[in-house]
């Protein structure tokens, strides 16, 4: 019943679209600081991330959002929280998305060792990656109601 209610207010259209933003921006910006800490030259940064061309698809995005509600609703701050386990989500996913695919990574498992800790104290989102979150939130917004608008 509680999961219910959750997914109502969740999955709502003045909620789902933001929270996609969200899931988004944390998976690009964290993309992009991987990236940049492990090619170590920013113009090379910049083709790598081009060239790896990784995207939020929307089926998994919403199949993350609803893992969230069913491993945390249960928990007491689970309201304060949501925000945080969408970014440690995004965050972890575009982390495998990126060792995955960068065929040039030397050593993917001992980059994933290097970040996870962070995602997961939640001491990975530095305030250069939030300014740049806060910058692009509203554009993001905006490209996830379209989306959503075409997907409908």
């Amino acid at each position: 019943m509680i999961l219910d209610d959750f997914t109502r207010t969740y999955f709502s259209k003045e909620n789902f679209i933001p929270y996609c933003a969200y899931y988004e921006l944390y998976y690009q910006i964290s993309l992009g600081h991987y990236v940049i800490q492990t090619t170590f030259d920013t113009e090379d940064a910049m083709g790598k991330i081009e060239e790896l061309n990784l995207q939020v698809e929307l089926p998994l995005l919403v199949e993350t959002l609803k893992e969230i509600l069913e491993h945390y609703s249960h928990q007491e701050d689970f309201k304060e929280k949501f925000l945080s386990y969408v970014k440690m989500r995004g965050s972890f996913q575009s982390l495998i998305d990126f060792t995955s695919k960068d065929k040039e990574l030397i050593n993917p498992q001992a980059t994933i060792d290097k970040f996870a800790p962070a995602i997961i104290d939640e001491s990975f989102w530095n305030d250069l990656m939030q300014l740049q979150f806060d910058e692009d939130l509203n554009d993001a917004i905006f490209r996830w109601s379209i989306i959503l608008k075409d997907a409908n």
